[in-house]
């Protein structure tokens, strides 16, 4: 391979499997289940939820911290719903799946480029 070539998609894919499954490794070795900093609010938004379950709507959007964190509350009561309690590291891991599909559609937006809105220039 010479130099400034470019790599195969192969091997960048292989180039960003290589990370994520060793961080992935890591995480589930080395995760506890303890909720850290602004993690009790998941705890208080399960309990809210099984003392009112009829005002679910304003619990799930309510405000913390001057913003709404709605994704982390759906899937903490996801993660509640389907194993019967609050795991803390089940939560790691989906964060960390949400950052590679965040990864992967960013990537996806810079290879196909930006659709043109119209906007002039």
């Amino acid at each position: 391979m010479r130099f400034g070539s470019k790599l195969p998609p192969e091997r960048i894919a292989w180039l960003a499997v290589v990370p994520a499954f060793t961080c992935l490794l890591y995480l589930t070795a080395h995760a506890v289940n303890v909720p850290y900093m602004d993690d009790m609010e998941l705890v208080y938004t399960i309990n809210d939820l099984q003392n009112d379950p009829a005002t679910w709507w304003r619990i799930l959007f309510r405000q913390q911290n001057d913003h709404r964190v709605l994704f982390s509350r759906l899937a903490a009561v996801v993660v509640y719903v389907l194993t019967g309690s609050l795991d803390f590291r089940v939560l790691i891991v989906l964060g960390f799946g949400s950052l590679i599909l965040l990864f992967y559609s960013l990537s996806l937006v810079t290879r196909f480029g930006l659709p043109d809105c119209g906007g002039g220039g």
